[in-house]
């Protein structure tokens, strides 16, 4: 999102340098505060951060009530649709205008990407046909340490998992050390419950805790969202075939992936280099 943001709409919607927008997140998690202040967002050429702020919704939470807003009372307003309005050009903004504006993908509370991963690659590499629907998930030691298997005609072909907890994590650490992770693909999230149950999420206000029942009501309202398949949304085609990106390999890794080194061992944490 942060290239997004600072990149793509400074060059192909508002023609400006991206330290002249201030880019704010809305998170449900407070280590997203110390993934944004990483150099590998930062433009030193601008001297502009990706992200500029994170706050957490428990942080929000807290604004609302200093400020006395009540969102029950607040009328719904119409969701903006930035990214897709080039410069002189409104065909696909205009076309995403007809559906739905929020859109989710198939898969766990965080926002992982195992489903859409396991499919493509069923199809990609053995060019077999699996849907979400046919995903069926075992249950390991506990509810946040899930595995899915690709078997066609009776073989395994992809052994993927789910990891979610410090607890599972190192599970699948151990594993990986003693060179006995059969895994392929493995997601892996800090928070139990995944992103929805995050550091920074709001709390239920009588236990300052995320209660079950609480946790089930954000699940089903995230799971309420209307899904589609990634690479079947209008705006994401349109990205990939812009000259913004032009499907070249170099545009491609600079403003939609990155990478992630070791941190050097350090006693002091505020020396840490992220």
């Amino acid at each position: 999102m942060g290239s997004l943001v600072k990149d793509y709409l400074c060059k192909k919607v508002f023609d400006i340098t991206p330290d002249k927008i201030y880019h704010v997140t809305v998170m449900p998690c407070f280590d997203k505060k110390l993934e944004s202040s990483r150099k590998d967002f930062f433009n030193d050429f601008h001297q502009s951060k990706d992200v500029d702020c994170v706050l957490s919704t428990i942080e929000i939470e807290n604004l609302f009530q200093k400020e006395n807003i009540d969102l029950s009372s607040m009328q719904d307003g119409i969701l903006d649709l930035p990214f897709t309005l080039c410069k002189n050009q409104t065909s696909i903004k205009q076309e995403l205008e007809k559906h739905e504006s929020i859109y989710t993908h198939q898969g766990g509370g965080s926002g992982g990407y195992l489903e859409h991963v396991l499919v493509n690659s069923a199809k990609n590499l053995f060019n077999y046909d699996l849907t979400c629907d046919q995903i069926v998930y075992k249950q390991l030691r506990n509810s946040d340490f899930k595995e899915v298997n690709l078997e066609i005609n009776g073989e395994v072909k992809l052994r993927f998992a789910i990891a979610y907890g410090f607890r599972n994590i190192q599970n699948i650490v151990q594993k990986i050390k003693k060179k006995n992770c059969t895994y392929h693909y493995i997601e892996i999230m800090a928070c139990p419950s995944g992103c929805l149950n995050g550091g920074g999420q709001i709390r239920d206000e009588q236990t300052n805790s995320l209660s079950k029942e609480l946790l089930q009501k954000v699940e089903n309202i995230y799971n309420s969202v209307k899904n589609q398949i990634p690479n079947e949304n209008k705006f994401v085609q349109q990205l990939y075939d812009s000259i913004w990106l032009g499907n070249d390999k170099e545009n491609l890794e600079k403003n939609l992936y990155t990478t992630y080194h070791e941190i050097e061992k350090n006693t002091n944490g505020l020396a840490i280099k992220w």
